[in-house]
């Protein structure tokens, strides 16, 4: 085809109007496009009314006729090829597609060459069920009008009625003067309810609150999350919830249930939901509160030499608080505690100390929370030296040389 724009000029009342600005887009035997200035053609006007005109245009050897009721309009002229040769140069339409809106729309971002000269842009979408029968989608088809583009987005709403487990099919379609072009736009997922993978819940490590947490598997878009709590023994599925509550659809969530108590059980149902549907899944059955377990690693050591002790051990779980009780171990062996009591909410703790001589000291540790305290852990022991060696002083009123002063304790092996 040979295309000519012309403009022709109002009031013209017939004759030869040079064809000024045509364009044509076509090449000679494959191998000359030409445009603009390589024309060589006339248009023949006749005037038929004061608004309408018959256009008669020649374009080497090939001569139409087109009638306008608008003579002051461009018109576009085509002209038979004799090569057969194309027009323009290929749209290569390009459509990339994405859901959005939880499965409730379909984003189309549309391309194509620049100078494929598109003037008119189309859209659609079919579904494909296992029958492999492709039904048109209500609603999905939107088109528009290019001029000077060369890209369009749009979105189409997908109708919830239609909403299942199928595969659906973005179509487009560009149109300029050589023709229609369509395409297939890349590849939709297949919609889903949403997975739910890894439901957990466990009490937080001072038991006023409860930690849920899960995972969502590949293609999950859901829209809505819903919790249910349960509490022992009446669990899913036979009983009704103590409470159902909207929460954020991300992973975790923190839940502070009322009435905790040291035979409280708990349970929870999560239940996220999209444009396709719902899903429900239930986490592990909470064990009651109870005391906290019996801390390890206990061990004291000298934080200075003789005079000040660091005990330090591995935290409890649900523990909030530790006990320290001094006790110590005489030369027979027989251990006793002694009314020296310390408490922290730390893993250490560093405390003065004066012992007697050759005696050993060592401390009880006990974990504690508000429903309990575990068994009691002993640390390592530490042993008071012997006292520094006393030299004998001759005096007049002393105590013969090599004999014990009566104020320095005697040692238990000159018992």
């Amino acid at each position: 085809m040979c295309t000519i724009v012309v403009t022709v000029a109002t009031q013209q009342s017939g004759g030869d109007i040079p064809v000024s600005g045509a364009t044509v887009r076509w090449t000679d035997n494959g191998a000359k496009k030409m445009t603009g200035t390589d024309l060589t053609g006339t248009a023949n006007v006749t005037l038929t009314s004061a608004n309408s005109a018959s256009i008669t245009v020649s374009c080497l050897g090939f001569e139409t006729t087109i009638k306008t009721g608008y003579c002051n309009q461009p018109l576009l002229i085509e002209l038979p090829n004799a090569t057969g040769a194309p027009l323009l140069p290929a749209p290569n339409p390009v459509a990339i597609v994405s859901w959005s809106d939880n499965y409730g729309k379909i984003n189309f971002q549309c391309s194509w060459a620049p100078d494929a000269e598109v003037t008119q842009a189309s859209i659609s979408v079919s579904t494909m069920e296992g029958n492999g029968v492709l039904t048109p989608l209500p609603g999905s088809q939107a088109s528009a009008k290019i001029s000077g583009s060369s890209n369009w987005d749009e979105t189409v709403t997908i109708p919830p009625s239609v909403l299942a487990a199928v595969q659906y099919l973005p179509y487009f379609t560009v149109i300029n003067a050589d023709g229609a072009t369509t395409v297939n736009g890349s590849t939709l997922s297949i919609p889903l309810r949403p997975i739910i993978s890894n439901f957990d819940a466990e009490w937080n490590s001072e038991y006023n609150g409860v930690a849920l947490q899960w995972g969502l598997g590949a293609g999950s878009l859901p829209n809505a999350a819903k919790m249910d709590r349960y509490v022992g023994p009446n669990f899913p599925p036979s009983a009704a919830p103590q409470a159902s509550f909207d929460i954020p659809i991300n992973s975790p969530y923190f839940d502070t249930p009322p009435g905790i108590s040291a035979s409280l059980q708990l349970q929870y149902q999560l239940v996220l939901s999209n444009n396709v549907g719902s899903v429900s899944s239930n986490s592990n059955i909470l064990a009651s509160p109870s005391a906290p377990s019996a801390p390890t690693n206990v061990v004291a050591s000298w934080a200075t030499e003789y005079s000040e002790v660091e005990i330090t051990w591995s935290g409890s779980e649900y523990a909030t608080n530790y006990q320290l009780q001094l006790w110590y171990e005489g030369v027979t062996g027989s251990a006793s505690s002694l009314p020296d009591t310390y408490s922290t909410g730390n893993t250490s703790y560093t405390v003065a100390l004066s012992g007697i001589p050759f005696i050993s000291y060592f401390y009880a540790l006990v974990a504690q929370n508000r429903f309990g305290s575990s068994a009691p852990v002993f640390s390592s022991k530490l042993t008071m030296p012997a006292p520094a060696p006393v030299i004998p002083v001759q005096s007049p009123n002393g105590p013969p040389s090599g004999q014990h002063h009566p104020l320095i304790p005697t040692h238990p092996q000159d018992k």
